[in-house]
């Protein structure tokens, strides 16, 4: 029966607190329990306790995220075998020390790392193979001491750029492995003794609360700012235990002791003003608007406010402003970020849902500014095209969708190519000549040019697991701008852009940014009941009829590029219900076809498109079987 006393309190409430930590990040428990614990029981006591509990508890983690094992275990192995050596090594150096040294070398080895991993400095490792086994070794060793490895795994993987899921899922691999053997090794030195076993009936109960707890609270609380007050109470806490130690080595007196707990608190509230001072004001505005002074309100331009199409506006006494015209989807938003990455400054961003196309109605700029407009129909556009370049405005013009005659007029500068292996951010990457990448490859995923973004990520060096982290956010990012409306978006394309906007590296958008995650965790959701819905109602005549619903109208984009990859050869059409009556259609033609989507698809009223690619905006409920019967004598079933 355990003993309560001040030390099993206290032990009982930081591994509540740990667990509730650990459900809600996905890593936390010893090295919030450590720091605390090790105040009232040593080491060669606390650590035989937590390491038969993070057993159980790794492989948990691991089972919830094990749909992400297969992008990173490569990336992870050579971690892995490392480990063996480490953990070896680190526990015999447990059996061997004394005690109060032991605590000494963990509170100094912790206070640095996570004043590090607060101040969120980044620097990728290329050569990462290179640097995992030795990584791994001394991971193994910093675990069997002290049972602490999240901190170093944390900066590793975020410096790495690994989004949310593969992180955790990295995580569970790299901790089921290195708690498991580090059992191993305590058990052959006789390191589960009573003590250890009484202090883990103390955490048990906690723990089995705290973890579903933290899990269900996640939901509610943003993590980002979770994840950094945890940062700072496990600093102050390292702090004080490191002063502690120092007294009862005699190494130091007090108060002179307190100095590194002191030094510790003042640099962690620096560097928490940092944190929230970024996060401070309206970011929105702030990375629409950077240089920008008088920021007008946010509005919805008067004469097609229920189109969703979103202006944002800057100082009016600006001597030049930028106005972008863009594609909501994944190609429209990677190429205005290459060019705004490239060429800083306050912009006017113009965009909507990814069917709303005829964008430049919206624009009025003066003779001094520069439009920029991508990945919209040139031909869909002309009227307007015509209106801006006469009022003397200069206008960039990137697409690769139908565009027709291209005029021949001294402001325009236009980079038109219909071929059906290139999309607009391509275009925006020759032009500056490769600069953003990683952009531009996230562009090709989305737009489901996979072979093209497939050779454009080898060429750039990325890695396996970088090239499915680019996938996953272009396929995530081309999602979201499906919808009748903005109100069946997620996010609007406009915000999502200036989201977007700090980064120059995917990676660290998809590791830092909340807003990915609950993108994929949308569009897995909505990609489910869309694959069971096409199950239903796909056979030879390639054309599917999605429910009345906005899952159907968000998944159509993607369903439609998944299918077309399962079955390259046969021309396919998904139709989706609009709230209104009538439906949105999605064409996709094999790169053999003699009839390309666009021209199919033009054959309707509100059709268009590219080669292999095309869709009709407004298709009538009276017009449907008029469709399929065409659509079936132009692409016979194969």
């Amino acid at each position: 029966m355990p003993h309560f006393d001040t030390a099993s309190v206290a032990l009982i409430a930081i591994t509540f607190f740990a667990a509730f930590v650990n459900g809600a990040l996905g890593y936390g428990f010893s090295s919030l329990t450590v720091p605390v614990g090790l105040l009232f029981y040593t080491n060669r006591v606390l650590n035989p306790a937590l390491v038969l509990i993070e057993v159980f508890v790794n492989i948990y983690v691991l089972f919830i995220n094990r749909a992400s094992i297969p992008r990173v275990w490569k990336r992870v192995y050579p971690i892995l075998f490392g480990l063996v050596p480490g953990v070896a090594a680190g526990s015999y150096f447990l059996a061997s020390i004394h005690p109060g040294w032991l605590k000494f070398a963990t509170y100094a080895f912790l206070l640095p790392l996570i004043l590090l991993q607060a101040s969120g400095i980044r620097r990728p490792i290329h050569s990462e193979r290179l640097v995992a086994a030795p990584f791994g070794a001394g991971l193994g060793f910093l675990y069997s001491v002290s049972t602490i490895s999240g901190p170093p795994l944390a900066l590793f993987f975020n410096n790495q750029g690994l989004v949310k899921q593969d992180f955790r899922a990295g995580l569970g691999l790299i901790r089921v492995v290195e708690s498991s053997l580090t059992a191993v090794a305590y058990l052959q030195l006789g390191l589960f003794a009573g003590d250890a076993l009484e202090i883990t009936a103390l955490i048990v109960p906690g723990l089995l609360i705290g973890i579903p707890l933290g899990a269900f609270a996640l939901r509610r609380l943003n993590s980002e700012v979770f994840r950094r007050i945890c940062m700072s109470f496990d600093l102050w806490v390292v702090g004080f235990g490191l002063s502690r130690v120092l007294i009862n080595l005699q190494l130091a007196g007090s108060p002179l002791a307190y100095g590194p707990m002191a030094a510790a608190i003042l640099l962690d509230i620096y560097l928490l003003s940092l944190f929230f001072k970024a996060r401070s004001g309206s970011a929105f505005a702030a990375s629409v608007m950077p240089n920008a002074v008088n920021l007008k309100p946010i509005a919805f331009a008067a004469p097609h406010r229920q189109r969703g199409v979103l202006t944002l506006g800057e100082n009016a006494h600006s001597r030049r402003l930028r106005h972008f015209a863009f594609n909501g989807d994944a190609d429209g938003l990677c190429a205005v970020q290459q060019l705004r990455l490239a060429q800083p400054g306050p912009a006017n961003l113009v965009t909507g849902v990814k069917r709303d196309i005829t964008l430049l109605r919206h624009l009025a700029p003066r003779a001094s500014d520069d439009v920029f407009v991508l990945d919209v129909s040139m031909h869909e556009n002309r009227g307007e095209l015509m209106r801006l370049l006469e009022s003397g405005v200069r206008v960039t013009y990137f697409d690769h969708h139908r565009a027709g005659a291209i005029p021949a007029h001294p402001g325009l500068d236009a980079h038109i190519d219909e071929s059906a292996d290139v999309c607009t951010s391509i275009l925006v990457d020759r032009h500056l000549g490769g600069r953003y990448r990683p952009w531009a490859v996230v562009a090709a995923y989305g737009d489901n040019l996979t072979g093209v973004a497939h050779a454009m990520a080898k060429e750039a060096g990325l890695t396996a697991a970088q090239v499915a982290d680019l996938e996953s956010l272009g396929v995530c990012l081309n999602y979201n701008a499906y919808g009748e409306s903005v109100d069946d978006l997620h996010f609007h394309p406009a915000e999502l852009s200036t989201r977007l906007l700090p980064y120059a590296d995917p990676f660290a958008f998809m590791a830092d940014a909340p807003i990915y995650e609950k993108l994929r965790a949308g569009y897995e959701d909505d990609m489910a009941k869309a694959r069971a819905a096409a199950r239903r109602v796909y056979g030879s005549s390639g054309i599917v009829v999605l429910p009345n619903a906005p899952w159907a109208r968000r998944a159509i984009g993607v369903l439609i590029n998944e299918l077309a990859r399962e079955r390259p050869n046969v021309a396919l059409a998904i139709l989706s219900p609009k709230s209104a009556g009538g439906y949105t259609v999605s064409v996709r033609v094999p790169a053999t076809s003699d009839v390309s989507a666009a021209d199919f698809c033009s054959d309707f009223a509100t059709g268009g498109g590219r080669k292999s690619a095309g869709g009709i905006n407004d298709l009538p409920d009276a017009d449907v079987e008029r469709f399929a019967a065409r659509f079936q004598a132009r692409f016979p079933p194969k």
